[in-house]
């Protein structure tokens, strides 16, 4: 998967991409579902559109944050932002299943079940997300992971030999 993310111009073209099967639409829409707007950073008197000066990775979150202030009216849905999320991860979308790993630790909108929140994690931390890979990391070092993490070294490595740094969805 390629580190660009799509945008949208409003929640119904995102829908409707989501719907036809696009990942990334997918993990967005999850993503309004388990947040109702609320994203970190999301006003009403926020900036809604790009400047030049911004990096690549600040123009996507201004944009999800427009496209979620946009949709306000959908109500927080955890089930369905499970739903989404699932299609998202199930096609290789790390922030995908980072988030749909997030609900199963949580237990929101699914039955809450720690041995699949580490596989989700797992599988977002491999592809190298690392707020995942630090997750993953509370789960080993606090005994609730199910299995020892073999590559947790080779992950780590990768992620300070490219420079990667957190990042929210």
């Amino acid at each position: 998967m390629s580190g660009h993310r799509r945008t949208w111009e409003t929640f119904e073209a995102m829908k409707l991409a989501a719907e036809e099967g696009d990942p990334q639409a997918q993990c967005y829409l999850g993503v309004c579902f388990k947040t109702a707007g609320r994203a970190a950073g999301l006003s009403g008197g926020g900036e809604m559109v790009p400047s030049r000066g911004r990096t690549e990775r600040s123009r996507r979150a201004v944009l999800l944050r427009r496209v979620l202030f946009e949709r306000c009216r959908v109500p927080q849905e955890f089930g369905e932002a499970a739903k989404w999320l699932r299609e998202a991860a199930e096609q290789n979308d790390p922030a995908a299943q980072f988030n749909l790993g997030m609900l199963y630790e949580t237990g929101q909108g699914v039955t809450q079940n720690y041995a699949e929140a580490v596989k989700w994690y797992r599988e977002a931390a491999e592809r190298g997300y690392p707020a995942a890979q630090f997750n993953l990391g509370v789960f080993y070092e606090s005994g609730r992971s199910c299995r020892k993490i073999s590559n947790w070294p080779s992950m780590v490595s990768r992620r300070r030999r490219t420079g990667m740094r957190a990042r929210a969805v």
